[in-house]
């Protein structure tokens, strides 16, 4: 488990454009297995707010390096609210969310065998009986092929506008590694696991000695939504207890010979696999919902 540190030259001021004071503090990570253990890590300890003589700071999406062998180096920069524009609790934070229902196409192969009906051929006799699919869809004599159904699926670009100070080389680099990574924290009433990163878009005109942003900049935060299945439900014959909103369901079948000799395919496993690991959104945008 990794662990956060606050460095003993930590904290120290800045004095931004305009006169406004900063304060940045600096803290160590070690024993860090990934990039998002080590950016928890800090968010776990570097508080939301700062204290200063006579004012709040408002804690700014941070910078990290990766020195090897699980050691991280964070920088997390504090500002006054009149010019912290990533915070959304700052009235200088504006939004737009932008959203597309119209849903996903995905393959279902089974279906709860209790909802599986089937109707005789009587015209000329009866024929062999039916083979015992157990939910199967899309049997084709040979195997279950499934077939293609709509479901749930959520678009989402969360459109927000900052003051310079928070875009940076460095927080660019910072979504591109994200991409394919769902929400750790609770992001936008969604709950952890519900959200899929796709990646940020913008552009920004930036110092190119500091590679920081010299304008307020707005940025489209791409996201997917899939919600999470808290309770059991049955894929074919199975119960599965619980899925993540963005977790894999892979069927298993196998051949069966029915006692007349008809062959079936039946569900043998469901596999419920984690692809994608999570980062906390809140350290990604700034936003705090």
């Amino acid at each position: 488990m990794a662990i956060c540190f606050e460095d003993n030259n930590s904290p120290s001021s800045i004095i931004l454009e305009g006169n406004s004071q900063a304060v940045q503090r600096q803290y160590t990570v070690l024993e860090a297995a990934s990039d998002t253990e080590a950016y928890d890590a800090v968010a776990g300890v570097a508080p939301a707010s700062y204290q200063g003589v006579g004012r709040a700071y408002i804690r700014q999406p941070w910078t990290m390096s990766h020195e090897g062998a699980g050691v991280y180096r964070a920088k997390v920069q504090y500002l006054p609210p009149e010019v912290s524009g990533n915070d959304a609790s700052s009235e200088n934070a504006t939004a737009k969310l932008l959203f597309d229902t119209t849903g996903a196409t995905t393959k279902k192969y089974a279906t709860d065998a209790d909802n599986q009906r089937y109707y005789r051929w009587e015209n000329g006799g009866s024929p062999l009986p039916p083979p015992d699919l157990r939910g199967a869809l899309g049997w084709d004599g040979e195997k279950a092929n499934g077939i293609d159904v709509p479901v749930p699926a959520l678009k989402l670009t969360l459109e927000v506008t900052y003051n310079q100070q928070f875009i940076s080389a460095s927080t660019i680099k910072d979504w591109a590694r994200s991409v394919g990574k769902t929400n750790s924290d609770s992001f936008l009433r969604f709950a952890p696991g519900e959200l899929l990163f796709l990646g940020a878009t913008g552009d920004a005109v930036i110092d190119l000695g500091y590679l920081n942003s010299v304008q307020p900049v707005t940025v489209q935060y791409h996201m997917l939504a899939s919600e999470n299945i808290t309770s059991p439900y049955k894929e074919g014959d199975i119960t599965i207890p619980r899925k993540g909103g963005h977790q894999y369901v892979d069927p298993v079948f196998v051949d069966w010979i029915e006692a007349s000799k008809q062959k079936s395919s039946r569900l043998a496993f469901v596999f419920v696999s984690t692809v994608f690991k999570e980062v906390s959104f809140f350290a990604l945008t700034g936003v705090r919902t």
